[in-house]
């Protein structure tokens, strides 16, 4: 995650997400982070457990 952090858009997407968290209710904030949070870790897990694609030709790997 440091490394993402350190990528030429990292900076500006910390400050996007920094920016648009400020617009929500202080009161609300931790609610609105794992809101947040666990959609992504939803989407991303389900994403995770399709199979995997056959390389091209449809051929198996050996």
């Amino acid at each position: 995650m440091m490394v993402e952090m350190l990528d030429p858009m990292g900076p500006e997407l910390i400050r996007r997400w920094v920016a648009a968290l400020l617009l929500v209710d202080r009161d609300e904030r931790e609610a609105m982070v794992e809101m947040v949070e666990r959609q992504v870790t939803e989407m991303y897990a389900a994403r995770e457990q399709r199979p995997r694609s056959r390389p091209s030709g449809g051929q198996r790997p050996a």
